[in-house]
């Protein structure tokens, strides 16, 4: 369980009509924001017992597969990547916006966390956006499935020290076959 500590004193949101505290409940509180540079400047033995124990907690069946090193790191990704696909086209195939697609915002259980400013399109619109405060369209509709591939190969790049870029970059690729 997670709250945003600024959130408990949130007015009641005009868009949403959500008010003060909000809580989120995930199957792993552990996101691909992870990789960030903290992570990058981890060293190699933190990282696999991080990895390692993202592994045994949300994915035991690669645990009990593969022992801790490149092949369980390489496994991990691909079902992460595999999820996250899985999850975004999902998405598509009903019309759902998930508004803020930050690296922070999915979970290495290949859900996505916080889900602020959702929305499903009324009428198709490939450009439809429903966070109000993307005026790019970063997080809209079309883009979803680019920005989950991105946040995949991001969190790749974060597995760097305990797998090689060649094989990060084929497990991420997992993303595509999963998706098409």
């Amino acid at each position: 369980l997670r709250f945003g500590s600024p959130e408990i004193f949130k007015t009641e949101d005009p868009v949403t009509g959500r008010a003060g505290p909000s809580a989120g409940l995930a199957l792993a509180q552990i996101d691909v924001g992870c990789g960030g540079p903290g992570v990058k400047r981890a060293t190699k033995p933190f990282l696999a017992s991080m990895l390692d124990f993202i592994t045994t907690a949300c994915y035991p069946a690669i645990a009990a597969k593969h022992p801790p090193g490149e092949d369980r790191y390489f496994a991990l990704l691909s079902e992460i990547s595999e999820r996250t696909a899985v999850l975004v086209a999902s998405w598509q195939a009903v019309g759902f916006c998930h508004g803020v697609l930050n690296t922070d915002n999915m979970s290495v259980a290949g859900l996505t966390i916080d889900y602020g400013p959702f929305g499903f399109m009324d009428m198709f619109d490939p450009e439809h956006v429903c966070n109000h405060s993307d005026d790019s369209g970063r997080y809209s509709y079309a883009a979803q499935p680019d920005i989950c591939r991105w946040n995949c190969q991001k969190l790749a790049e974060a597995f760097a020290p305990c797998l090689s870029p060649v094989r990060a970059e084929e497990a991420a690729g997992n993303f595509d076959r999963s998706f098409s």
